[in-house]
């Protein structure tokens, strides 16, 4: 019964760290798209200079977030942003891993997040560090094996409590019997009215006994 309750708990835990996985990641995906589609659109309308102004008047911002930002133009030269341009990223649109380094601190940066081509040939890039999700993830992680440590527990303490539950109904029953084997007939073994099984042997046994 102990190694069932903890297979499921191991499995339910697995199954629901999966599922905050895939929820975080698809939350990230929606704000950067919306985010990166924004300076697009800022870019077409009010020119690179607004753009550039955006993204640095981002940058100064509580990061709580751990967002990623980089624009370069048409050259590859760097315009704004908080990391460098990525090798090899595909400024496609789509949501692709990044890896790069932080400008200011030049430490490595691992994340998510999209890269656009703009009208002019420049690029810009939008995207969440990894370490966020994580975070969020090992905050869960401990929460869930918490919990699943005092099921354990609380599971070994209801099996010890019956397991000795029924051992002192059987004893209680065996007493009774060497007594009547003795020879005292006049015993009758104890009926608890709890409709168990072992009220239903106990009333069997008596009833053989009358």
């Amino acid at each position: 019964g102990l190694a069932f309750v903890a297979a499921c708990s191991v499995a339910a835990f697995l199954y629901f760290e999966s599922r905050v996985d895939a929820i975080l990641t698809a939350r990230q995906a929606v704000i950067v798209d919306s985010e990166i589609r924004f300076l697009q659109l800022l870019d077409r309308e009010e020119g690179r200079q607004a753009l550039v102004r955006t993204i640095a008047r981002r940058l100064l911002l509580s990061n709580d977030d751990f967002a990623i930002h980089a624009l370069i133009d048409a050259k590859g030269n760097y315009l704004a942003g908080d990391v460098d341009w990525p090798d090899g990223i595909v400024a496609d649109g789509k949501w692709q891993p990044i890896e790069t380094n932080a400008r200011k601190k030049g430490a490595d940066v691992n994340g998510f997040g999209r890269a656009l081509t703009l009208f002019d040939g420049a690029k810009v890039l939008v995207g969440r560090d990894h370490s966020a999700q994580l975070s969020v993830q090992s905050a869960l992680i401990e929460a869930l094996l918490t919990a699943l440590a005092v099921l354990i527990v609380v599971a070994a303490g209801m099996g010890i409590f019956l397991n000795r539950l029924v051992l002192s109904r059987i004893d209680a029953i065996a007493t009774t019997a060497r007594r009547i084997i003795a020879g005292d007939m006049h015993e009758r073994i104890v009926v608890r009215g709890q409709d168990s099984e072992f009220d239903r042997l106990s009333g069997v046994l008596n009833t053989m006994l009358d």
